[in-house]
């Protein structure tokens, strides 16, 4: 979990004399032993100031310099190289003492309010290339996944298939290894000559079968298991991609805050700015007006920050509440028996081939997915299901004729479900089919999730209406104090 930035700068003084301030933005400025300060922003922007010398470097590289010279006036080297030096107006041979060096002061003020608007702008600038340069590599990133995802699935079907030739290879070579046995025997009963040749013949074509058969059933595996091997690293990809969408998503999201964090600042700079041009000017007059009603307006402006600071906490909480309602929801889209209630019943035998305890099966001896299972069943109109040899579907309305086992001989985990047991070699892992409800049981979840989404737009609405009469105080504040100025 990132920490929180602080809501204060915290200062670290170092044995060397050095020292580390983590500021409220959560950037750090490292403070070398002869007052050199370096601040890199999240964009990559880097800061250093060293005296009355300020510059500046953007991630790409373009450097601004600032320097404020002895007689108050600025000097920007700009990154073109182009050099802008601003002058200090000079103020009035009949003010007084104290006027003329207000006038100084806020001169010099304005004149390094307009620097960190530029400072700032670049900072914009470089956050919002950095964040149209993620968006492209977000979508480049999806398609790879979406392509990975399609060829694993390809490749999971083809194995599948490769399984059904291998399986009916087998049976094939049985069938031919019953044949050689029969001819055998018949070959070493009859003393016909000319029986014995045509045995003889039988027995030489079934074992060719056999021998046919064994290299197609070896083939057959070899080949699945190749299927395999790419379709598990067609998921690996699929997965690196995902994890490489998470990265690009968080990245995206640090980059619209540093634009957003820059973008406002700028706003803030450039209108505090304004306000010391237009108040420059004013007399001492308006400012003991001001200073008249400081308690007040300070009391207040308290008041509203602490009640602000209540509902950020609040709303903190309800956002993290929606987040992990939203998790749940989406982790209920990729349950296993998502919709269902199946119902255990036990471990059953199932007889060889001609007599089946569910006579019904699905897919033709396909590896099936338990959900799938149920699915097909219940569309069928049938009330159990058996899951047998790894992935088998079988499916009717009564079972257990033949006898129940232990449901440790039910060991047998399925191909296309680790977690789940699919019976074992001719035993079935019966379930009951029960209810299906699949869109009522998201629609539920979906209605919980948008009355809490709901919820916290109503909260930050209500705190962004606070924070607006706390700006509003504050303006009125700096205005009374002459704080602007």
């Amino acid at each position: 979990m990132v920490a929180e930035p602080p809501t204060e700068p915290v200062t670290t003084v170092n044995a060397d004399g050095t020292k580390e301030i983590l500021n409220t933005d959560g950037t750090k400025t490292d403070v070398t032993a002869t007052g050199v300060a370096t601040t890199v922003a999240a964009d990559g922007t880097k800061t250093v100031e060293d005296g009355n010398k300020r510059t500046v470097t953007a991630a790409g590289g373009a450097v601004t310099t600032v320097l404020t010279n002895a007689d108050g006036t600025t000097t920007t080297t700009k990154p073109d190289g182009t050099v802008e030096t601003t002058a200090v107006t000079a103020p009035s041979t009949t003010a007084s003492t104290v006027e003329l060096d207000e006038e100084a002061q806020g001169a010099a003020e304005i004149e390094m309010a307009i620097a960190q608007a530029e400072t700032t702008k670049l900072v914009a600038e470089a956050a919002s290339a950095l964040s149209e340069k993620l968006v492209a590599d977000e979508v480049a990133t999806a398609a790879a996944e979406q392509t990975s995802e399609a060829q694993a699935v390809l490749l999971e079907e083809q194995s599948l298939l490769a399984d059904e030739e291998a399986v009916d290879a087998t049976l094939a070579e049985e069938e031919a290894l019953g044949e050689i046995a029969v001819n055998s025997d018949l070959l070493t009963k009859t003393s016909d000559v000319l029986e014995q040749a045509e045995v003889q013949q039988k027995l030489d074509e079934a074992q060719d079968r056999a021998k046919e058969l064994a290299a197609r059933k070896l083939k057959a595996e070899a080949a699945k298991a190749e299927y395999l091997a790419k379709a598990a690293e067609a998921k690996a990809k699929a997965e690196a991609a995902r994890a490489k969408a998470i990265e690009i998503k968080l990245a995206k999201e640090k980059a619209a805050r540093a634009r957003a964090r820059a973008e406002a600042e700028l706003k803030a700079k450039t209108e505090r700015l304004n306000a010391k041009v237009r108040e420059q000017a004013l007399k001492e007059a308006i400012r003991a007006a001001r200073r008249k009603n400081l308690t007040r307006f300070g009391c207040e402006l308290a008041a509203k920050t602490e009640a602000n600071e209540d509902e950020a906490e609040q709303i903190y909480a309800t956002a993290v509440d929606v987040v992990n309602r939203v998790k749940a929801f989406n982790k209920s889209l990729t349950e296993t028996d998502a919709g269902f209630k199946p119902e255990y019943i036990g471990c059953f035998k199932d007889p060889k081939r001609n007599d089946r305890d569910l006579p019904h099966i699905y897919k033709n001896y396909a590896r099936t997915k338990k959900a799938d299972c149920l699915a097909a069943a219940k569309k069928a109109g049938y009330k159990f299901i058996g899951l047998q040899y790894g992935g088998e579907c079988w499916m009717g309305n009564d079972f257990g004729r033949f006898g129940q086992y232990d449901d440790s001989k039910c060991s047998q985990k399925c191909h296309l479900e680790k977690d789940t047991i699919c019976g074992g070699s001719w035993r079935n892992s019966v379930y009951e089919v029960g209810a299906y409800d699949p869109v009522t049981k998201r629609a539920e979840t979906a209605k919980e999730v948008s009355a809490s989404v709901e919820g916290i737009i109503a909260d930050i609405d209500e705190a962004r209406g606070n924070a607006a009469v706390a700006h509003k105080l504050a303006d009125e504040l700096a205005y009374l104090t002459g704080a602007d100025l």
